[in-house]
């Protein structure tokens, strides 16, 4: 066991240091709630890493496109969410 945590007001808890280590969590992982047994209060936590999550995924999907960088598809992918918020601001603000 690793010892007590607080869960704070906006539901949070901190996974004790020895915790992080032993499961390799790093800041922007998922805890991913696998089961909940109610009756007991008991649930299992799947960690799961988001650490170059792009790599990872990299040539998973077939393509005829050539291969792209993934820094230039994340630039182009930022590019494009920003162009979508400018829009919807702009809406926004005419209502």
């Amino acid at each position: 066991m690793y010892g007590p945590t607080t869960v704070t007001t906006k539901g949070q808890v901190t996974l004790p240091q020895e915790l992080r280590i032993a499961l390799s969590v790093q800041a922007g992982d998922l805890a991913l709630f696998e089961s909940v047994d109610f009756e007991n209060k008991t649930a299992t936590v799947k960690i799961v890493s988001t650490q170059n999550i792009v790599k990872k995924l990299g040539g998973s999907m077939k393509t005829n496109k050539k291969y792209l960088d993934y820094n230039l598809v994340r630039q182009k992918a930022g590019y494009l969410l920003g162009k979508r918020y400018e829009k919807i601001a702009k809406e926004w603000k005419r209502s």
